[in-house]
């Protein structure tokens, strides 16, 4: 090559290789500072897109994740205040069962219905305002889903109900200490009454012909005869009482029965709460486990190696400073067309 000014392609050529070691110099840094290996679309287009959808999927796994926890203590709400429920429902029962005793006074009875009254305001109470974040729980009828995946339809959800509505009619203390002493209807009641009405007639006559035989002065034929009728008579009162019997064992009692469906529909959705509960727990052992192979995939795909990439900064740096010298040589060599001018 011929001796020139103009153009000193030696010093050209240098700086050509020294910008191409400046820029990946420059992409070394940017790798070893921020621990990527793609920080832009340029670095890798098709690895771009690829570590961009799966990065979106590990934030979805991990907000779901969070989701779930929200959902737990919901369900634990919900369970807590059905759990307060039930137990005032079983000191209904239990007072319950108290009243409808024999040996429990007038009084007593009165004492137990304002218990009761005071009890179910309590259980209606707890069903108008339990809530969570403002959602009620157990005062309407709906299905509340909870998002526990990172794509759409990866809901679980749990069905809630209006429960004072539901149990209303079983707690109803105005009714109840009739129910649990008698559950006739009007037209048995008012069988009922006709047949006592009978018995106390038919024991009167028992009773009248029981005080002329006691009076004496009777044959023997008359007192037969006396005894025939009270025999009679007794024989009507106890087909009379086995008709009251009979209706009542007809037409139990629901007072109990009933309290007992209220603690069983209680119960229930107690149970629903608790069952959602356990299954979206094994969900986010599941999620756990997802978003770290997930994640993993990212980090092989994105995160760089420290070690390699410090040992190509290293070779860059020496790169680097052979060009810097290099071109300083090469921009020397035009010096020599001055000697041939002087």
């Amino acid at each position: 090559m011929g001796l020139t000014i103009n153009n000193n392609l030696e010093a050209m050529d240098a700086s050509r290789n020294l910008n191409g070691t400046e820029n990946s110099l420059s992409t070394a840094m940017q790798r070893l500072s921020s621990g990527l290996k793609i920080n832009s679309a340029a670095d890798d287009v098709a690895g771009y897109a690829i570590s961009q959808s799966l990065q979106s999927q590990v934030n979805g796994l991990n907000q779901a994740g969070e989701n779930i926890q929200d959902a737990v203590a919901l369900a634990q709400t919900a369970q807590g205040a059905l759990n307060d429920v039930n137990g005032m429902l079983q000191r209904v029962r239990e007072l319950s069962v108290e009243y409808a005793n024999g040996t429990t006074s007038e009084e007593d009875q009165k004492a137990i219905i304002s218990e009761v009254g005071q009890l179910t305001d309590e259980i209606k109470r707890v069903g108008e305002t339990t809530s969570f974040n403002g959602k009620n729980l157990l005062n309407a009828s709906e299905e509340i889903k909870f998002q526990v995946g990172a794509n759409d339809g990866e809901s679980i959800s749990v069905s809630t109900i209006k429960l004072y509505s539901a149990i209303e009619s079983k707690l109803e203390p105005a009714t109840l200490g009739e129910r649990l002493l008698n559950g006739l209807g009007e037209a048995e009641k008012e069988e009922v009454k006709e047949f006592k009405k009978e018995i106390e007639t038919e024991e009167k006559e028992i009773t009248k012909l029981q005080e002329t035989l006691a009076k004496g002065g009777k044959t023997e034929a008359e007192v037969k005869e006396v005894n025939k009728e009270i025999t009679e008579f007794k024989t009507k009162v106890g087909e009379l009482n086995e008709s009251i019997a009979k209706l009542n064992k007809e037409h139990p009692p629901t007072g109990l029965k009933e309290l007992d469906e209220a603690i069983s529909t209680v119960s229930g959705l107690a149970g629903e709460f608790g069952a959602v509960q356990d299954r979206i727990q094994y969900t986010q052992a599941n999620l756990e486990v997802y978003s770290q192979n997930l994640t993993s995939a990212v980090s092989a795909m994105v995160d760089v190696n420290m070690a390699t990439e410090m040992t190509n900064f290293t070779k860059l740096q020496v790169l680097q400073q052979a060009g810097v010298a290099i071109l300083s040589q090469a921009n020397q060599l035009p010096d020599a067309a001055l000697k041939l001018i002087e």
